[in-house]
């Protein structure tokens, strides 16, 4: 009975001594965690207001206007368009050099299926495939990113509103959403808080905001400001009626998702199995796939009509709402 006691106590001791330690070690670990975060919050404001002071150093952000559906276009908007879809996207890369390698790319690829299968047709096929890559990737990530925004900014508005309608201002309650959400949201909002203390206008930032986003919720949110700042009114409220406006907007879009998925689903099968086709075709009988590259005219034809089948399929799963 005492070895039980003795064995007892001693599984307790090392078992309490185990514990403790442990319990030690992760507080010193989170508090080092916590330090850590600090420093790079830090950080990532500093480099918030260096990156905002350069835009407002090489922009004239007071004559940003939004785009006129009148205006004619011409390859500098393309270029614009362009730049502008890259910070859309959240990406710090050239244009230029984003653009070198993509045709870089395209042409090596094309060269090396020229000299593999003797077909111009491919090669060409193959470099206009590697310039348009990096096009459709950038796309790829600005969606994303507008639709993780999009899906913020209901909660951020909720934020907002309570922060006004704890007697703060509305720059500050920029900050609040700054300090409280994550990517994409918080940086956008901290940017254009950082823009006010350097000197620019609500207004003007809130502007800049939206071209650096280009979400029609964030478009929305910055004329329902400078209504209000015009006009008059109860703010909290008007912000909390947008958050509920753009709720609704995002059920709808979900319902409207889920409706065209199999309208979806079948553009894309349709879209892929003639060039999947081909591809396994090119492996079991490289003779017989081959004789297509030898019908140019057939070949162009066919993505032309495909490309009309595609755009015709977009046009009904996707409408505004």
């Amino acid at each position: 009975m005492f070895g039980l006691f003795v064995g007892i106590s001693v599984f307790l001791g090392v078992f309490l001594g185990i514990l403790t330690v442990n319990l030690v070690l992760t507080d010193l670990f989170k508090q080092d965690r916590s330090e850590q975060l600090k420093s790079l919050e830090v950080e990532l404001r500093l480099q918030m207001r260096e990156h905002a002071r350069k835009v407002s150093q090489q922009q004239d952000l007071n004559s940003i206007e939004f785009a006129d559906p009148n205006r004619q276009f011409s390859l500098l908007d393309w270029f614009r368009n362009f730049r502008k879809s890259i910070d859309q996207a959240g990406l710090k890369t050239d244009p230029q050099l984003l653009g070198f390698f993509g045709l870089a790319g395209g042409a090596l690829v094309g060269v090396l299926l020229y000299f593999t299968t003797n077909s111009l047709v491919l090669a060409i096929a193959a470099m206009a495939m590697g310039a348009a890559l990096p096009i459709l990737y950038i796309l790829q990530k600005r969606n994303q990113r507008m639709n993780l925004l999009t899906e913020q900014l209901p909660d951020a508005l909720e934020l907002m509103a309570r922060v006004l309608r704890a007697g703060q201002t509305i720059t500050q309650a920029m900050n609040g959403v700054a300090d409280e959400f994550p990517e994409p949201i918080g940086t956008e909002f901290g940017f254009c808080f950082e823009q006010q203390n350097l000197g620019l206008a609500l207004e003007v930032a809130m502007k800049n905001m939206v071209e650096r986003t280009g979400v029609i919720e964030i478009k929305i949110l910055v004329m329902g400001i400078s209504i209000q700042r015009q006009a008059g009114g109860n703010l909290a409220e008007l912000l909390d009626k947008l958050s509920k406006v753009m709720r609704e907007r995002q059920t709808l879009k979900g319902t409207v998702q889920s409706l065209t998925a199999e309208g979806r689903m079948q553009a894309a099968f349709l879209i892929g199995l003639p060039f999947l086709a081909w591809i396994a075709m090119f492996f079991l009988n490289r003779t017989y796939a081959m004789k297509l590259l030898d019908h140019p005219p057939l070949i162009f034809s066919t993505l032309g009509l495909m490309a009309i089948g595609v755009l015709w399929i977009r046009k009904i799963i996707n409408f505004d709402y």
